[in-house]
């Protein structure tokens, strides 16, 4: 029975792994999974994580703290002081003492406790206001991702319907193919014509190649975006590209306060002006408390271990006030260099502003442009199946020669791909309008 079980184990891993490894990804489940598992998201993860403790890091300055320390002293010579001789009634002259025992130990718990430091209350606020930089560097994050993913998943299925057509192509000559084949071996075709229609298949099934290779790039190149293992063996449920493109639906009044490049800029001002107040603080005194309580051995002869050593101890607390009189200019120094980032982030700011605004209207302008010439390409590759099934049937009455219908063929084949190729150029156009109006996200919803 134990032998059963084991057997039916191991049959539902072999088929769970089996499923896991043909399991098929459209483009949102392949956005979704990069999103949880690609290296740059991992990573901006862990920053995120590091901004979290740099916080706390900021905060534990302010927290009491507590320490431990012992200390041995061998003097091999006591220090001389001179005292003066009225003590033991010799008037006028110094008499030279030595003070202290051979051996010194010291054993001491100390504390200490910040009571009041505008410096520290900044340092705060700043390592705060880090924090939410990394956040947000971590949406910038997912939405490059989003972009790279999509952009790699819309290249991967043109190319792949660009084989389909490719394939459809080789079959339509292969045939061809057969059928001169049969005319010239019954004297009703040349030679010629059975040799130009091999030559054009070789071109096609070279060119077939290059297009499986180019499949195999960018199939690797997507599972590495989208977190894969290199030797992970995906199946990718590409684009389906009707021959209708949807119009997408984007902001047409977008608020470029909401670009993740524009809340990136603004938190970094906001920082720096932190920074700045901070080092300010440094000019203000700060307030601490403190004490120690210690054990303390003296003797002439190194008897710490046999038990008759004996340990006086003493305690003490205190108030430390500390007040900044003069660094050299130091401080000076440090907000001039605060205010010149604040001024270099607001030039930024306001360039970043212009690019954006250039970036919708050309993202605009491309879009509309791109897809009237798909319009263009969708009629143009009509007009040419349909210039192609009239050769073939005048070539099939032998009213055209076989080079108006190989001619025919390739204007076909050359007018399905410029028809893909501009139906990816909308795909990509549509990105860069949702990226330019913030809605990158809406391809995961």
């Amino acid at each position: 029975m134990k032998r059963i079980s084991v057997t039916l184990l191991g049959i539902i891993i072999s088929l769970t792994f089996a499923w896991s490894q043909n399991q098929t990804y459209d483009l949102k489940a392949l956005l979704n999974h990069a999103l949880e598992n690609s290296y740059a998201k991992l990573d901006a993860q862990l920053e995120n994580q590091k901004a979290k403790y740099k916080t706390k890091e900021a905060i534990s300055s302010g927290l009491p703290q507590v320490s431990a320390f012992g200390q041995f002293d061998d003097n091999l010579k006591l220090a001389t002081v001179y005292l003066p001789g009225e003590l033991a009634q010799m008037p006028g002259m110094d008499i030279p003492v030595q003070f202290g025992k051979k051996y010194n130990a010291t054993a001491a718990v100390e504390f200490s406790q910040l009571i009041y430091s505008q410096q520290f209350i900044y340092s705060i606020k700043a390592a705060k206001s880090t924090e939410e930089l990394y956040q947000l560097k971590e949406v910038k994050t997912e939405e490059d991702i989003i972009y790279n993913v999509s952009a790699a998943y819309y290249n991967l299925s043109t190319i792949q319907k660009q084989l389909e057509v490719l394939n459809a192509n080789i079959h339509r000559l292969e045939e061809l193919q057969k059928t001169t084949s049969s005319l010239y071996k019954a004297d009703m075709a040349l030679k010629t014509d059975v040799n130009r229609i091999k030559v054009n298949l070789v071109n096609l099934e070279t060119e077939k190649e290059k297009l499986l290779n180019a499949i195999d790039q960018l199939k690797n190149y997507l599972t590495y975006l989208a977190g894969f293992e290199s030797k992970e063996d995906i199946q990718i449920d590409t684009y389906q590209l009707s021959e209708e493109y949807r119009l997408p639906d984007w902001n047409q009044n977008p608020n470029i306060s909401n670009r993740i490049e524009m809340q990136l800029l603004n938190q970094q001002n906001e920082l720096f002006s932190i920074q700045e107040k901070t080092i300010k603080a440094g000019y203000l005194p700060t307030l601490a408390a403190y004490g120690r309580y210690a054990w303390q051995g003296q003797n002439n002869e190194f008897n710490y271990f046999n038990g008759t050593q004996e340990w006086n101890d003493y305690s003490l607390v205190g108030l430390k006030l500390n007040i900044p009189i003069f660094d050299g200019l130091n401080k000076h120094s440090k907000i001039k260099q605060a205010k010149i980032q604040q001024e270099q982030t607001s030039l930024k700011i306001q360039e970043t502003k212009n690019l954006i605004d250039i970036e919708l209207e050309n993202a605009s302008k491309t879009f509309a442009s791109n897809y009237k010439s798909y319009k263009a390409q969708q009629e143009n590759k009509d007009l040419a199946k349909e210039v192609y099934s009239q050769t073939n049937l005048k070539y099939k009455e032998g009213l055209a020669p076989l080079t108006d219908l190989l001619n025919a063929e390739t204007v076909v084949r050359e007018a399905e791909n410029n028809f893909y190729q501009a139906f990816l150029n909308c795909k990509i156009a549509e990105l860069n309008l949702y990226k330019a109006n913030s809605e990158l996200k809406k391809l995961i919803q």
